[in-house]
């Protein structure tokens, strides 16, 4: 069972040739097993899969510089597998595809909830339990009508017994944002890309 505080290890990105398209390669030798689907949607610092170092269990991310990217295909065996450093994990695209579709259905939902023009959703980066107190009796996060800067701890994800820190980071709000309404409900499953709670600016 993976250690709370086992260590994030960025993947290495690299492109194969094929115009747009990206690998996740291995940042070491191991053995990994993917936590993601085809299909789904990764944000910057994203848990792509685990990955086994002499009995020592690290949780393998996307880059924190990484653009906004989508699952093609795993490029490794279902459940655990041997890996070389380097060896290519997972095929990824931009998700920029289809990128307007989904931009007019984020604001198809904020008027449906009755949010002003230009608010924002902010999402899951990865799929797992969503806390958004650090206990039942704690205070949350944040909460609506609150003020975010970047890089304020909004709530913990655990996947695989890993909790790990979902920060405030949305582009267009880099001098801080207000929380208009939380849509996500605290020790509930989310989904990578699954709204958490709709911004707009201070």
């Amino acid at each position: 069972m993976p250690h709370p505080n086992a260590p994030l290890l960025p993947a290495l990105l690299s492109a194969p040739g094929d115009a747009g398209s990206l690998e996740a390669r291995s940042p070491c030798v191991g053995l990994f097993r993917a936590l993601v689907r085809p299909g789904e949607l990764l944000q910057a610092g994203a848990i792509l899969g685990e990955l086994d170092v002499l009995n020592a269990r690290g949780a393998v991310t996307l880059p924190a510089d990484a653009p906004p990217l989508r699952v093609a295909e795993a490029r490794t065996p279902r459940g655990w597998s041997p890996v070389a450093w380097g060896q290519a994990l997972l095929a990824l695209q931009p998700a920029e595809i289809g990128a307007a579709s989904a931009g007019a259905a984020v604001e198809a939902a904020a008027e449906a909830l009755g949010l002003p023009p230009g608010a924002r959703a902010f999402a899951a980066p990865t799929d797992g339990q969503l806390y958004l107190r650090p206990s039942p009796t704690d205070p949350p996060y944040t909460a609506e009508g609150a003020t975010l800067q970047p890089g304020q701890l909004v709530g913990l994800i655990e996947v695989m017994k890993f909790f790990y820190e979902v920060r405030f980071d949305l582009a267009g709000f880099e001098q801080g944002a207000r929380v208009l309404r939380l849509v996500a409900k605290d020790a509930t499953p989310v989904e990578a890309g699954q709204p958490l709670f709709y911004v707009g600016g201070l």
